[in-house]
């Protein structure tokens, strides 16, 4: 199976999260004092949670353009 960018397991979650790392001319502007965000899928369905992973990415907060 290929893998999907970003959607990962946490351990102790059967659920598949979303993961992305914020761009460095972001980061001042975010009040996590990590660099990586992670959004729960809510499902541990992997078709499901790819689904969810592209809802995530394009309609929250946590979507960075690639190309900063």
């Amino acid at each position: 199976m290929a893998k999907f960018r970003g959607l990962t397991k946490r351990s102790g979650s059967q659920n598949w999260y979303v993961r992305r790392k914020i761009p460095l001319s972001a980061q001042p502007f975010y009040p996590s004092k990590s660099d990586i965000v992670w959004r729960s899928t809510g499902t541990p369905d992997h078709k499901e949670a790819k689904k969810q992973s592209l809802i995530k990415t394009t309609s929250s907060p946590i979507y960075f353009d690639d190309g900063q």
